[in-house]
């Protein structure tokens, strides 16, 4: 009983933070620690994700199907992030197949704004640290 109680406790503290949007502010300049750069914009309430090489052209992200991006669901951010992170932080992601993009802010101070890019595949996220260059 005490178990159940105790997810059911965790379940709840994670709600509110997985029930958060996207921003305007979200919007805007994105580097990798290895210098690539990645653009992320909305039109008519479409996010888009678009990448470049340090100094070359900015290119829609390309995947074969399902390219769209989409608010990630409830049940995809807990299998992308630990339940002890999910106590901490508010989380928010868009995603396709192929890429998320999500932002978090810790509980303790909502100001801060962490970003990272989570590269999808076989089932399995990879971790990509960046930072906001430039917000649009």
């Amino acid at each position: 009983m005490k178990k159940i109680l105790l997810l059911l406790a965790l379940a709840l503290t994670a709600l509110p933070a997985l029930a958060a949007e996207m921003a305007d502010s979200d919007a805007g300049i994105y580097e990798t620690l290895n210098g690539i750069h990645y653009r992320l914009s909305q039109t008519e309430g479409k996010w888009t994700l678009a990448d470049k090489e340090a100094g070359g052209p900015l290119a829609k992200l390309d995947c074969a199907s399902e390219c769209d991006y989409r608010k990630t669901t409830e049940a995809e951010i807990q299998s992308y992030f630990s339940a002890t992170m999910l106590e901490n932080l508010d989380v928010v992601c868009i995603q396709n197949m192929v890429m998320a993009f999500c932002r978090y802010n810790p509980k303790s101070d909502p100001t801060k704004k962490i970003t990272i890019l989570l590269a999808l595949f076989d089932g399995k996220a990879a971790l990509i640290p960046i930072r906001q260059v430039e917000q649009q």
